[in-house]
């Protein structure tokens, strides 16, 4: 709904009278429960993700609404990542990295619960909330490499009991809870996304008008509504042509429609194809899908005609 329509609550209080979910008697109710059983109880819930327009639509709403949307997502994917990772099987949940950050979402998802107790409703439009939700989003910054170093020491854990020859890639196809691992770290990573994609979103909405200009782009949001591809895709050449020139002295060429990049960037047709999306994960795709290409490209090329003869532009 709009801003400003007739019978939508602005406040705060209304708000809370209007939403079930956000009822103080429940939440305390609740939270006067073992805190592990209320996760469990988040946890079994799905987890709503939303589209390019659900992200836009939340422009439309008030502030208040929004704040609810993120604090119901928030208790579910809290939740969720928490008792996904302590859930691991084959010892992988005990690896010390891994444990670190169930701990950090579990100590999160009660801090969540804690203020919702403490405050109701009307805190989450508050100064506290948001800061409560920024510190959620920094203090996770690090969850992917904290995760690599999990499985380095899951594996390494495994070698002491297995021996020194197990490879993680020969057994999966015979260890069926390698193969659960792994999707549960898809999971993990999707859900891990979505929370931090609504809180910056959210955040984004709350402090910046409708389609504000930022670095040039028109955002709304965290959504680029003018996204060009080809600009996105050009971004991510140049990086990846940086690293392997650092550790190859050499990169390959990109061509994009049979055209070569430098070429194709400066014509009329790169500049007719855009969407609304969100510009900053396009980038980080591009840039895996290019780095990966022009590894293989450089290695396949010393492989076939050595390393001297490859030169410096493959």
């Amino acid at each position: 709904p709009r801003p400003g329509r007739p019978g939508m609550p602005h406040s705060a209080s209304a708000l809370a009278r209007k939403l079930p979910s956000i009822n103080i008697s429940s939440s305390k109710a609740r939270y006067g429960r073992c805190v592990l059983s209320s996760m469990a109880d988040f946890a079994g819930k799905t987890l709503e993700k939303r589209s390019i327009n659900d992200l836009l639509q939340m422009a439309e709403s008030t502030p208040e609404d929004r704040a609810v949307q993120l604090h119901e997502t928030l208790k579910v994917g809290l939740a969720r990542c928490a008792l996904r990772l302590s859930e691991m099987p084959f010892g992988f949940c005990n690896a010390p990295s891994i444990q670190r950050v169930s701990s950090a979402y579990v100590q999160n998802f009660r801090q969540v619960l804690e203020y919702e107790h403490r405050e109701g409703a009307a805190g989450l439009v508050r100064e506290g909330y948001h800061e409560l939700t920024r510190n959620i989003f920094n203090q996770h910054r690090g969850t992917m490499l904290d995760v690599a170093k999990g499985v380095f020491e899951f594996n390494e854990d495994l070698n002491s009991l297995f021996g020194k020859e197990l490879e993680l890639v020969e057994v999966r196809e015979d260890v069926h809870a390698i193969r659960d691992i792994e999707a549960s770290l898809d999971e993990f990573f999707t859900e891990r996304l979505t929370l931090r994609l609504l809180i910056s979103h959210v955040h984004n909405l709350n402090k910046r008008k409708p389609e504000e200009k930022v670095d040039g782009q028109e955002m709304v949001g965290v959504v680029n509504v003018n996204t060009q591809p080809i600009t996105i895709l050009s971004r991510a050449y140049v990086a990846a042509r940086f690293m392997c020139m650092r550790d190859f002295q050499m990169a390959p060429d990109l061509q994009v429609n049979g055209v070569m990049h430098d070429e194709y960037i400066l014509s009329e047709v790169s500049r007719q194809q855009h969407f609304p999306y969100v510009h900053t994960h396009l980038f980080y795709i591009f840039l895996e899908l290019v780095k990966n290409a022009a590894r293989a490209s450089i290695e396949r090329a010393q492989l076939e005609h050595g390393k001297a003869a490859v030169g410096g532009g493959a």
